[in-house]
């Protein structure tokens, strides 16, 4: 463990983690960043402080180090509470691999003085929070002098606030900050992957009376998370969750105690004119039934076929897919030579990719009938995913689902020819919108008066079919005429082309995102369309190739 060690200087000197003394293990921290780009807009990061996920340390500092940085501020739980303050600073000396890293003397002891504090160098002895954090601080950034903070486990919100205040009034300009913050500990990946999307909400939704509620299967240092929020609130600083890794990403074989670590940066929010550009992504079709629910409850692990794909789909400020079958454990096959229906836990993977909106107006939402239909629409909306095209009585069918992002509204509205009688909704039944182009038209009028762009998803075409047919172009380019901006096409199962028709566009088949057609190589590709939109007007769309797995998992081409 680490320890202190004589030294000539009037400060104490702390040997940092012994892993950063293994060359092999550094070197391949170091080599994994060499990709990674300087930025000079980073103002603070999170890392994680487990030493099994040095890469993600490396990758983040050199990521903030595109400007000259005089001060680095590390904070992190105070693991073993050690010491007799809920927060902790001192000046000392840290030795690594590359020198001495040491801490700036004026700044620390500011600090300690505005806050009352001890100065207590002990309390950093065995700290790996900070000593994991500090080799990489004294690569990437060799003249910076460093602050540590600490929290203990008995940090108040009133301490969280405190720290962020003094950062945000006493920080010179050329300072990083860096939250030094492992997140669910002791849990089975299917758990920790749960516990991981409900921290991502707090930390989205900026709620840090929800944060500093957390204990250590959520994280372990909701004061340091706490700070983070604080802090950037103070500064107008957008936080930007780059990835969430689990321990199990970095090891040969699943564990059943794992470690999640979410990789952060704050950055300055844009000026106003640049925020409103909202990122839209579409995928095709989505079949959690079959050998694909096989696949999951195999592995118990319901993220399964996103988990290679969910870094990027969560991006997007809105993601959108059409969900092929009902998500139920009720019902009766009404005789569909191939019903689909998931299990009850597969929403855990649409959470998992981050799916904001989906489509229900398919030929397979009714394979199990009305109740199995009506419980894909409650599970939806339990775990905040509109449902389009669909509902609990025709006039929720035909309504656009409005969700905003970034202040503009986007309405979705799904249709689809294909449906059996059986479940189209009406006054008083549950199912998916009829649909006629009047009746599509009508709806579209309705939705353009509460969203800026309208969007439509139309599951239509010939199966199998690598080009458009003439209902396709018609029903679409009504759509546009209309006043959609988008209209998304999906059930061929394999890709079509994509249209600029007058103001809007026309994707007439995503292909499959997740589906288990491995008799074809056209069935088990698809297409991701990144639609950029800014005040309500298409700026930019690319067209992103998917691949699925012969075990089920959607591999996206990067841009």
């Amino acid at each position: 463990m680490a320890g202190n060690v004589a030294h000539e200087s009037a400060l104490p000197v702390i040997v940092a983690q012994p892993m950063f003394f293994e060359p092999d293990n550094f070197q391949n921290a170091l080599a994994s960043a060499q990709s990674v780009t300087p930025r000079a807009d980073i103002q603070a990061i999170i890392v994680p402080q487990h030493l099994l996920a040095s890469s993600l340390i490396a990758e983040q500092v050199k990521r903030a180090s595109g400007r000259p940085i005089s001060s680095v501020v590390i904070i992190g739980p105070n693991h073993f509470n050690a010491g007799v303050e809920r927060i902790a600073s001192a000046a000392a000396v840290w030795q690594t691999e590359f020198g001495e890293a040491t801490s700036g003397s004026a700044l620390t002891e500011k600090f300690i003085g505005d806050l009352g504090l001890l100065g207590d160098a002990g309390v950093f002895v065995n700290e790996h929070a900070i000593g994991a954090v500090v080799p990489f601080v004294k690569y990437y950034l060799p003249d910076a002098k460093i602050l540590p903070i600490v929290f203990n486990s008995y940090a108040t919100p009133q301490d969280a606030e405190k720290v962020s205040v003094w950062l945000a009034d006493n920080l010179p300009r050329d300072s990083l900050v860096i939250y030094s913050i492992d997140f669910s500990h002791y849990l089975p990946r299917e758990e920790a992957d749960l516990k991981d999307l409900e921290t991502r909400a707090f930390i989205e939704g900026e709620q840090v009376s929800r944060i500093m509620a957390l204990g250590n299967d959520h994280l372990d240092s909701p004061a340091s998370l706490a700070a983070a929020l604080l802090y950037a609130d103070t500064k107008n600083l957008h936080a930007d969750i780059v990835a969430i890794k689990n321990s199990d990403d970095f090891s040969v074989e699943r564990t059943q105690e794992t470690t999640s670590y979410f990789i952060i940066t704050f950055s300055p929010v844009d000026a106003p004119e640049k925020r409103k550009a909202t990122t839209l992504l579409f995928a095709g079709d989505v079949m959690l039934s079959r050998a694909v629910g096989d696949a999951m409850i195999r592995r118990k692990d319901w993220c399964w076929p996103f988990r290679l794909a969910s870094d990027f789909t969560r991006k997007a400020d809105i993601f959108f897919g059409n969900l092929e079958g009902p998500i139920s454990a009720r019902g009766k096959s009404i005789g569909s030579p191939y019903p689909f229906r998931a299990d009850p836990k597969a929403v855990e993977g649409l959470l998992c990719a981050g799916f904001d909106v989906m489509s229900v107006a398919n030929n397979h939402i009714g394979d199990w009938g009305r109740p199995a239909a009506e419980d894909t629409f409650r599970i939806l909306y339990e775990n905040n995913i509109a449902y389009a095209g669909g509902g609990f009585d025709a006039s929720e069918a035909h309504a656009a689902k409005v969700i905003e992002a970034n202040g503009a509204t986007f309405g979705f509205l799904a249709y689809t020819p294909y449906a059996p009688r059986s479940i189209i909704a009406s006054e008083h039944e549950s199912g998916v919108a009829s649909f006629s182009v009047d009746a599509m038209i009508e709806d579209i009028a309705a939705a353009r008066d509460g969203s800026d762009a309208v969007i439509v998803s139309l599951h239509f075409g010939d199966e199998y079919a690598q080009e458009e047919n003439s209902d396709q172009r018609n029903w679409a380019h009504a759509a546009i005429d209309a006043g959609a901006k988008l209209v998304i096409g999906h059930h061929p199962h394999v890709v079509q082309r994509v249209e600029h028709y007058k103001d809007g566009s026309i994707a007439y088949s995503l292909g499959n995102f997740v589906f288990d057609q491995t008799f074809s190589s056209h069935t088990m590709e698809g297409l991701l369309l990144k639609v950029v939109f800014e005040r309500g007007e298409i700026a930019s769309i690319a067209q992103i190739k998917v691949e699925i797995s012969n075990s089920f998992q959607a591999i996206i081409e990067q841009e």
